[in-house]
């Protein structure tokens, strides 16, 4: 997908910036090594939304990566082969996705709680978690 074209809802098309992305994946194919590229750049795809370019990773931990290791020569190799002297960003799926929905997340996710009173369970691989939660004093238990 990686050296796929690009349009305004994502899908394959040639263009300018499908022709710009073709040709910085073929350096980047030969600079990075193929097993290195498709590892960490042959699921990522170019995505366009109201006029900006986006470089949409699979996952987080691909466009993390990406951005430590790729991200500046990437970018370098963009700026000289988009003739229309774009800027690229970078996202992972989900950043993109969720930005184009922009539906609220729940209050316990948006606050970071994975675990609340109603739904924990005791068993094995909980037992530190109980014996931590019976200790401390802030938490009452039932």
């Amino acid at each position: 997908m990686a050296n796929g074209s690009v349009s305004k809802d994502g899908s394959s098309k040639d263009g300018a910036s499908g022709e710009a992305w073709n040709k910085t994946c073929q350096i980047l194919r030969r600079e990075l090594g193929e097993a290195t590229f498709g590892s960490w750049l042959g699921q990522a795809s170019l995505r366009e939304q109201d006029g900006d370019v986006c470089l949409v990773a699979a996952t987080g931990v691909a466009r993390d990566w990406i951005r430590r290791h790729a991200w500046r020569r990437i970018g370098e190799l963009w700026a000289q082969n988009d003739p229309k002297g774009r800027s690229l960003a970078l996202k992972s799926k989900m950043e993109f996705e969720g930005q184009a929905s922009a539906s609220p997340a729940p209050a316990s996710a948006a606050a970071g709680i994975l675990f609340s009173r109603t739904n924990f369970s005791i068993g094995p691989r909980s037992w530190f978690a109980v014996c931590f939660r019976a200790k401390t004093p802030s938490v009452r238990s039932k």
